[in-house]
C-alpha cells in the first residue's frame, strides 16, 4: 500500500461564513373535497378524513432522512356541496387535473408574489398556497 499523503493545511486561509439557510420549511396547502365525495360520506366524515390523511402526510414530511424539516399545513379546507361548472372531473385523469389546476387558480390565487403574500386576482379571504390537493 502507498503511504497517504495528508493533504495540504488550509488553515491559512480565512473560512467564510456560509449562508445558513432554514432547515424548516413550510408548505400551505389547500385542500378540496368533491362534492361526491362529501355527498356519499358526509361533510363531518370527509373533514375528518381529509385532516387525518393529511397529518399522516405532515408526519412523512418530518422523517430525518430529508435533512430537512417540512412542514405540511393545511391553509385552507373546501368542502364542496356541488360540483363548480368549470370544473370538470372525469375518467381521464390527467383532463380531471388540468380542469383542477385552472379551477384552484382562478377561484383562490395564482402565483403569489413573494415578500408580500399579495395575491393577485384572488380573493381577499384566500390566502395565499403553495400547493392545492383535490380529494375525490
Amino acid at each position: 500500500k502507498k503511504p497517504r499523503k495528508d493533504k495540504p493545511s488550509r488553515d491559512w486561509r480565512k473560512r467564510r461564513n456560509a449562508i445558513r439557510l432554514t432547515n424548516e420549511h413550510t408548505v400551505e396547502t389547500l385542500v378540496v373535497a368533491d362534492a361526491d365525495m362529501v355527498q356519499y360520506h358526509g361533510a363531518e366524515a370527509a373533514q375528518r378524513f381529509i385532516l387525518t390523511v393529511m397529518n399522516m402526510v405532515y408526519n412523512m414530511f418530518q422523517h430525518q432522512s430529508l435533512g430537512i424539516k417540512i412542514n405540511i399545513q393545511v391553509t385552507k379546507l373546501v368542502l364542496l356541496r356541488q360540483r363548480p361548472a368549470k370544473l370538470s372531473i372525469g375518467h381521464h385523469g390527467e383532463r380531471s387535473l388540468e380542469s383542477f389546476c385552472h379551477w384552484q387558480n382562478e377561484e383562490y390565487g395564482g402565483a403569489r408574489y413573494l415578500g408580500n403574500n399579495q395575491v393577485p386576482g384572488g380573493k381577499d379571504d384566500a390566502p395565499p398556497v403553495d400547493a392545492a390537493v383535490f380529494v375525490t
